[in-house]
């Protein structure tokens, strides 16, 4: 939390980048809610955990990192779905997922190049400077250069994509309900007037608190996953599993459960979490 509270002028200042470039498109100009979110979302990460300026916003297309990760993530998951000797076989796909991932690589290796070339490791007290200075509290081993590179890629990849995810689901469902958005732009109007928004407002922000929860109930953004029972175990008296199994667990089917959720589970209904 004392980290979030430290990273909050960082991400007000991307956000900024993003609604000075719409106020500019002016008001009849459509907006890829999605495409701006993915921007949002990847430059705030880097310049929050990273101390790096992608500056999406001012560029037309979107960062490289965003393509070759895109381009990876779809390989990989295809690959979990053909036998080893059939992606081996495929030249063309192969060459581009080792270029997809190469890019990834390189631009963690460039954020690591840079950081040390400045020399002032330690003082930003970013994730990467916690990378480069920790060490094992009872080896006193540190991070190598390869495993932060990893580290580095992860971070980019998973640590914004699924918020992206959240934040253009939220606007798509609030532009569904124009209620909902007329309550959350009175709570916004009544907490902050005509001034930016501090970490301490967060607590009288509830209803957007409470669009953010009931938007990932319907889409959460990482949508599945997957278990496997200890010891033979059979579900519900109809279906045995054993160890080794893997069993699917869809979130957006679980979370429209009638029996949980009532009725309306398929109703967007952020007040269901008032209660």
């Amino acid at each position: 939390p004392l980290g979030i509270r430290d990273m909050c002028g960082k991400m007000l200042d991307i956000a900024g980048q993003m609604f000075d470039r719409w106020d500019r498109f002016g008001p009849e100009t459509e907006i890829d809610v999605a495409d701006a979110m993915t921007r949002l979302t990847l430059d705030t990460l880097a310049l929050c955990a990273f101390d790096t300026r992608f500056n999406s916003f001012y560029h037309e297309a979107m960062h490289p990192f965003v393509d070759a990760m895109v381009g990876a993530l779809k390989e990989a998951s295809a690959r979990d779905r053909r036998p080893p000797f059939v992606s081996n076989m495929m030249m063309r796909t192969r060459k581009q997922f080792e270029k997809d991932i190469a890019t990834m690589h390189g631009m963690a290796d460039a954020l690591l190049r840079a950081r040390r070339r400045e020399g002032r490791i330690g003082e930003r007290g970013d994730l990467l400077d916690s990378m480069l200075t920790g060490a094992d509290a009872v080896t006193g081993a540190r991070l190598g250069d390869e495993n932060i590179r990893y580290q580095l890629a992860t971070f980019l990849i998973a640590g914004h994509e699924t918020t992206s995810g959240l934040l253009s689901f939220a606007v798509h469902l609030l532009l569904q309900h124009p209620a909902e958005l007329e309550r959350v732009q009175t709570e916004v109007d009544a907490v902050l007037g005509n001034r930016a928004p501090s970490i301490d407002d967060l607590a009288s922000l509830r209803a957007v608190e409470l669009v953010l929860m009931e938007t990932l109930r319907l889409w959460p953004t990482a949508p599945a996953f997957a278990v496997t029972p200890r010891e033979p175990t059979m579900i519900a008296g109809r279906y045995a599993v054993k160890p080794g199994d893997e069993i699917l667990v869809l979130l957006p089917a679980l979370h429209r459960d009638a029996a949980v959720w009532g009725a309306d589970a398929e109703a967007f209904r952020p007040s269901r979490f008032a209660q």
